[in-house]
This record gives structure tokens, C-alpha cells and sequence, in this order.
């Protein structure tokens, strides 16, 4: 068995495990190519880390930043994912390495891509550390731990929703009228009000959230509860929405620069 076999066999347990266990998320338990196209947008959103980009490039072509690889995803052909849909489905027994990767990224594996993996291996064949090793070694400990207790007695406690985004809240914060809420880091990183509806474009249809409420529509760049009123859960913008509410806003006023 070649090294990438191997890796492609510790991926494939892995994902088996997650959905066993009722851990995998719901675009990947009911995957088609069109819901790992919305998965990886929600992954990328949540997740991006700089050692993925060599599995960006081989899907979407080589980008010189985050934001350029997440516009190629997002304008993606949903017939990109198929192979690794057929593949999650049984109907092949191998595909292409890169939907490896691909699939090692959706469901967070470690230690990814491949590079990685082989760097792990070999370490766990080397024997000892010489004493300079050591040393740094025991230096970096005790600088992470001084470094841990620093963070956690400064670190935020919760956040707010100041009416158009999160925002961190701290013991020594003092914000009057405020609701405190548990620390989302996904929700403070990417859900906001959309003050200026004419900027929204038909690219946002299906990620962009809206929630009505007495006959008036709010948008919000990302999923979940609507910040206004958490009681409410927000929707994905629809095209009929789009049209409906959208395209007479940038027909009455053009989106301002």
C-alpha cells in the first residue's frame, strides 16, 4: 500500500466515524455536488487556513489570495464536486487525489493535506531529542502556559449585538443596555446587517440571509438566528426575494462607491 493510500484510508475511516456518529454536517450526510459546493463555502468561511491552498489551486485554479479563491469557489460549476459525490456514494472505489484532499478539508482531518501526513509519520519514527531540543522544547511550554494565563484573564467573556454586528464583551467593558451573549467566533467574524441592500447581487442568492418582520425585509451576510430578534430564525435569500425586494432598491438608487 503506497503512503497516499494509507492516507486516503485514514481519511475515509475518519469520515466513516463522523457519520456514525451522527457528526457530520447536514450538507455532507445528504450530499449531492450541490451541497458539498455549500458546505465548502460554509467550511471556508469558518475555517480557511493557508496549508489548504495547494487543495484550493488543484479544484479552482491558482488564486493570490483568500478572498480571490473564495469568489472562484463560490462562482464554481457544482459538477466539480460530482466525482467526490460519486465517491461518498459508493459508485467508484477511487478517485482523483485531490478529491481526497478535498474531502480531508470538509471534514476538518488531521493531520491534512498529504504533505502533512508524511511529515507525521516520519516523526514518529525518529528516537529522542538531543538535550538543545529539549531545552527549547521546555522554554516554548512555559511560554505558551504564561501566554495561556495572560489570554484567559483578558480574553472576551461573551459578545453583544450592537444593532448592525457582534462585538467582543470583556469584564472590564462597561456597555449599558446591552444583551450579553455566549462567544460565537463564527457570528462575530461574519454575520452583519446589510445597511446598503443596492450592494447585494444575484451572487448572494442562497448565501445572503434575510428576516421579515412587520412587512419590512433585513439582510444579513450570514446564517443563523436574527440578531434583532433571536427568536426568529433568518432565511437564505431566494431569486423571488432578489427580484421582489432587491432589484427595485438598485433600479431606485444606484449602490453608492
Amino acid at each position: 500500500m503506497s503512503t497516499f493510500d494509507k492516507y486516503k484510508e485514514a481519511v475515509a475511516i475518519a469520515h466513516t466515524k463522523k457519520r456514525t456518529e451522527g457528526r457530520l454536517p447536514a450538507n455532507l450526510r445528504d450530499h449531492t455536488a450541490a451541497n458539498l459546493k455549500k458546505e465548502c463555502i460554509v467550511a471556508f468561511m469558518d475555517r480557511f487556513n493557508l496549508k489548504d491552498t495547494e487543495t484550493f489551486t488543484a479544484l479552482f485554479g491558482k488564486s493570490e489570495n483568500k478572498e480571490e479563491y473564495f469568489a472562484r469557489l463560490r462562482l464554481s460549476d457544482p459538477d466539480i464536486f460530482r466525482p467526490l459525490n460519486n465517491y461518498l456514494k459508493g459508485n467508484t472505489d477511487d478517485t482523483r487525489n485531490q478529491n481526497i484532499e478535498l474531502l480531508a478539508w470538509l471534514i476538518d482531518f488531521e493531520p491534512r493535506p498529504f504533505t502533512n501526513f508524511i511529515g507525521q509519520k516520519g516523526k514518529k519514527k525518529k528516537i529522542g531529542v538531543d538535550f538543545l531540543n529539549q531545552k527549547i522544547a521546555i522554554l516554548t511550554l512555559t511560554l505558551l502556559f504564561l501566554v495561556s494565563i495572560i489570554y484567559n484573564v483578558f480574553k472576551p467573556r461573551g459578545m453583544y449585538w450592537d444593532g448592525k454586528e457582534y462585538k467582543t464583551y470583556s469584564l472590564y467593558d462597561n456597555v449599558e443596555g446591552i444583551i450579553i451573549l455566549p462567544l460565537d467566533t463564527f457570528k462575530l467574524a461574519h454575520q452583519k446587517k446589510i445597511t446598503n441592500v443596492t450592494r447585494i447581487t444575484r451572487n448572494g442568492i442562497g448565501i445572503i440571509q434575510y428576516s421579515k418582520i412587520n412587512k419590512v425585509l433585513t439582510f444579513y451576510t450570514a446564517r443563523g438566528n436574527n440578531p434583532d430578534d433571536t427568536s426568529r430564525t433568518l432565511s437564505p435569500m431566494s431569486e423571488y426575494i432578489y427580484e421582489k425586494y432587491v432589484v427595485p432598491k438598485k433600479q431606485k438608487k444606484p449602490a453608492q462607491p
